[in-house]
């Protein structure tokens, strides 16, 4: 059986449980944080910047002087004095051809110009001569004039005989290929003991200073390319 509990007792009993939840719930609040923390927002400044595309052609580089150095006279190729990749300098001798049938051409010139100088001074006496002899009056004045038109056919076959000559002698420049400027070999494209003929290839060579690129790209990319750039 249980006995009484008297009423100061239970009394005082009732004010230590509730000192003890008092107790228990300020230690409660002073552990945990009145007001909640505010979020960090990172900030940054923004401005307007042109758009930078990037697009990619495939292109060409060639240079801006390059020639290809043809044989003009026929005749076997007796020297060949460069390769590809050879650095030249304007004048240089590049290839040589034989010289011996240009040879052969120059003396026939120079007879035929001997030929033609006879036979002009043969004219010139035989139209002198009759010149007096008409002025004596034992010629007609048509013999006279025969006698002129041979010594003017002379004359113009000694002209023609110079100017073969001089053509021959020209020629003769052609046997010997040279560098029209500083540059580089790119090719040679014949050997010694080839026969060269006029207008066939025999060394390609280019100036390497100045380039140019070749790019084929869509037209409104490069109107638009020819805008940006004025």
């Amino acid at each position: 059986m249980f006995g009484q509990v008297s009423p100061s007792a239970a009394d005082a009993s009732l004010r230590w449980l509730l000192g003890v939840c008092v107790a228990a719930g300020l230690v409660g609040l002073a552990g945990s944080p009145s007001v909640a923390a505010e979020p960090r927002i990172e900030t940054a400044a923004v401005s307007m910047q042109p758009r930078q595309s990037r697009s990619e052609w495939n292109g060409i580089v060639s240079a801006v002087q390059e020639s290809s150095l043809t044989a003009q006279v026929s005749g076997r190729i007796e020297q060949m004095l460069v390769r590809a990749g050879d650095r030249v300098v304007a004048g240089q001798e590049l290839a040589v051809i034989d010289a011996r049938e240009n040879t052969a051409g120059t003396a026939q010139a120079q007879a035929q110009l001997a030929q033609a100088r006879a036979t002009q001074s043969g004219a010139q006496a035989s139209w002198e001569r009759n010149q007096r002899l008409f002025d004596q009056g034992f010629i007609s004045k048509a013999s006279l004039d025969d006698s002129a038109t041979q010594l003017a056919t002379s004359r113009a076959a000694v002209a023609q005989a110079l100017a073969g000559l001089k053509r021959q002698s020209v020629t003769s420049t052609y046997l010997s290929i040279r560098a029209p400027y500083d540059g580089v070999v790119t090719a040679v494209s014949a050997e010694v003991g080839e026969i060269a003929q006029p207008g066939r290839p025999l060394v390609r060579m280019h100036a390497p200073d100045a380039l140019r690129v070749s790019i084929r790209m869509p037209s409104a990319q490069a109107a638009a390319m020819g805008a940006a750039s004025h």
